[in-house]
């Protein structure tokens, strides 16, 4: 199912394009049926202006040959190895390897099925925007271009850059019309980046004011002080209230971890946000480990992503997803079937990962009490019961942990045991299932099992009373 869809002439059947053609046979047998005005048959086109004639299609084992023969690479796989092909060759034949290109696999995946057949340029900048910080060109370069960026042996980033076309030979045009796509939006970011110069996370704090988080769930501004305290109760809880230093790293990075999103970098360049954040700290003078905290804590951006490397960053980062998992079920925005436009899901995957990451033996309900009073200090939110909202989050978030679990093909019957026992603390309850899961394996779980099953059917029924020291033996 395609999301935009268009009708065509004046049938009534709806497609993300108008349908020319359709191929369909099974081994050499042609498939006959007819959609709106096409019928099926065994005739295929190739590249739209590398190969213009029809191609027949005699049989099934044919159809990548055939293909090919047509300027179209329909494997994907086979795509990707004729880029990697090509640009090792670039490295080694005209770079002699003093330079590699940034080989980003979002990026290259997002490429492969952009062309049919891969074919790579050389393109130039002018050194002069080599000012900008480099992570903020690289992302320039990459995710509004689309092109791989080149760097020298030390790491650091050249005017090179490798563009990815789609098989037509170039006569000069081609590259020529990619670099100045490429300057325009260059120059963009060099504008934006000196407008940014003339201001301090101050004047972005207050300008945050206007930027509003959810609509009853206040702004910005008040999302970053929310994360401040948030992050502060989660240093107590792993016992790191000692730690002035990562307590002040804290505050500074809360503080500071949204102010990019007003900054014109940002406004122009989305997918820098965190980027630009942490590369204007560390231009203002603000500590290594509140910079890397400002990008680290949209980490993971995936299921399977990066975690946050630092304390700092990975304790902002909790502190982040679980803000705004806590705020948008108070909203009543709770993610059903495949829809989760605020990818709560993947920010409680975000939270077990973290957690777990960080070791951190923190009760989960606990947190999110915590979470949900601060909201409800401020602000009027349309759930009222705080216990059913603290078990409906926290089963949230478990739920997350059970697929995880599974994933890691852990055994779901002992998962659903632990868990209700009514352990609120997600390391607990991951060592929990890591030693029965062990006992199991070495055959030894009745050990376990049958003790605990005589004690509880020796104390059925019965009153507790006080401990009595005097019946205790050494033996």
């Amino acid at each position: 199912t395609f999301k935009k869809q268009m009708y065509w002439g004046d049938y009534g059947t709806r497609f993300i394009r108008p349908i020319r053609w359709l191929l369909a046979i099974l081994g050499s047998e042609i498939i006959d049926f007819k959609i709106e005005n096409v019928r099926s048959g065994n005739i295929t086109f190739g590249h739209r202006t590398l190969s213009t004639a029809p191609i027949e299609i005699g049989s099934a084992k044919q159809y990548f040959t055939k293909l090919e023969q047509g300027k179209t690479i329909v494997d994907p796989a086979s795509r990707k190895k004729m880029i990697y092909g090509q640009i090792k060759s670039i490295e080694k034949d005209i770079w002699n390897n003093e330079y590699r290109a940034v080989v980003d696999e979002k990026l290259l995946k997002e490429v492969i099925d952009l062309v049919e057949v891969p074919s790579i340029l050389i393109g130039h900048f002018p050194e002069a925007f080599l000012y900008i910080p480099a992570d903020i060109l690289l992302e320039a370069i990459k995710y509004h271009q689309k092109y791989f960026p080149v760097v020298d042996s030390s790491g650091n980033i050249t005017t090179n850059f490798l563009i990815v076309q789609n098989g037509i030979k170039d006569n000069g045009d081609i590259k020529k019309g990619n670099e100045r796509v490429l300057r325009a939006r260059l120059s963009d970011a060099s504008f934006f980046y000196k407008q940014d110069k003339k201001h301090d996370f101050l004047y972005w704090q207050e300008k945050l004011k206007g930027v509003i988080f959810y609509y009853g769930l206040g702004n910005m501004n008040e999302k970053q002080k929310r994360l401040g305290e948030i992050s502060i109760y989660l240093a107590e809880k792993i016992n790191r209230s000692d730690n002035k230093k990562l307590l002040k790293d804290l505050k500074d990075a809360s503080a500071m971890c949204k102010c990019d999103l007003v900054t014109n970098m940002v406004v122009e360049f989305p997918e820098l946000q965190g980027i630009v954040g942490r590369e204007y700290s560390i231009e203002r003078g603000y500590d290594e480990s509140v910079s890397n905290a400002i990008s680290e804590h949209y980490l993971p951006e995936s299921a399977e992503g990066r975690l946050p490397g630092t304390e700092t960053g990975r304790i902002i980062s909790l502190a982040d997803k679980i803000d705004t998992i806590a705020g948008m079920f108070l909203m009543g925005k709770v993610p059903s079937g495949s829809q989760d436009p605020f990818a709560l899901r993947r920010k409680a995957s975000g939270i077990v990962r973290s957690i777990l990451d960080g070791k951190y033996d923190i009760d989960l309900k606990d947190l999110i009490k915590f979470c949900t009073s601060l909201y409800k200090k401020s602000y009027e939110t349309k759930e009222s019961d705080d216990n059913k909202m603290i078990e409906k989050i926290f089963g949230f978030i478990t739920a997350r942990l059970k697929f995880l679990m599974a994933a890691s093909n852990k055994k779901m019957d002992v998962f659903g045991a632990v868990l209700g026992s009514g352990c609120s603390s997600l390391k607990d309850i991951d060592l929990r299932q890591e030693a029965i899961e062990d006992y199991m394996l070495k055959g030894d779980i009745k050990s376990i099992v049958w003790p605990m099953s005589r004690s509880q059917n020796i104390i059925t029924g019965k009153q507790a009373g006080p401990v009595d020291p005097g019946l205790f033996k050494e033996k």
